[in-house]
């Protein structure tokens, strides 16, 4: 139970970082014809620049680590679920990409683009695929959360003391010794009288 505790932690942690990393890469790329004599140029846009739901999905993931270990029952549930939300958005965002950029965003990055460079090149393949690797993760955790996450221990619930009452339990006197009434030690050191 601790170990798939450890894991969907971890997962959430990978899923955020993968997509982060991703937004933070050039996905578009295109010429942008200039006037002679000047060499054609060159427009680039980020992940986060087309794509600011995604980075978005992973200030989420972030936050749930959080949350699942703060929440318990009914709260993982919805963590979970809300996780598993997040990475679906996050391939609906990022599969019309994996085949190439979408023709309104090409003509969207040829007039608002981020930079312009001379010379010519393509940008890289891999950070769409990275995103969607890291969207996978949030859905398998995402799930996992929502299933096995309400029989998880709650974050410090081994540290507080049993009671029957549902408060902490006063401190046990010794043996052979009358049981310490706190209210009157404390009315003794109003007086000045030192209880002890």
């Amino acid at each position: 139970m601790k170990r798939l505790y450890s894991i969907c932690l971890a997962g959430l942690i990978v899923a955020a970082g993968l997509i982060f990393f991703a937004t933070s890469q050039e996905w578009v790329l295109v010429a942008v014809p200039q006037p002679a004599p000047l060499p054609s140029g060159l427009k680039s846009a980020t992940g986060s620049g087309v794509l600011p739901g995604l980075t978005a999905v992973a200030i989420v993931l972030l936050a749930a680590v959080v949350a699942v270990a703060a929440t318990r029952r009914m709260g993982r549930r919805l963590v979970g679920a809300l996780v598993t939300v997040c990475g679906i958005v996050a391939v609906v965002l990022v599969v019309p990409f994996l085949t190439g950029t979408p023709a309104s965003v090409l003509a969207d990055v040829r007039s608002t683009g981020t930079s312009v460079e001379s010379g010519h090149g393509t940008p890289a393949a891999y950070p769409p695929w990275l995103a969607l690797v890291g969207a996978l993760i949030a859905i398998v955790v995402g799930v996992a959360i929502a299933v096995r996450g309400p029989s998880w221990s709650k974050m410090g619930s081994k540290y507080e003391a049993p009671s029957a009452a549902g408060k902490p339990a006063d401190r046990e006197a010794p043996q052979g010794s009358e049981p310490v009434n706190h209210r009157d030690a404390w009315n003794s050191l109003d007086q000045g009288i030192d209880p002890t």
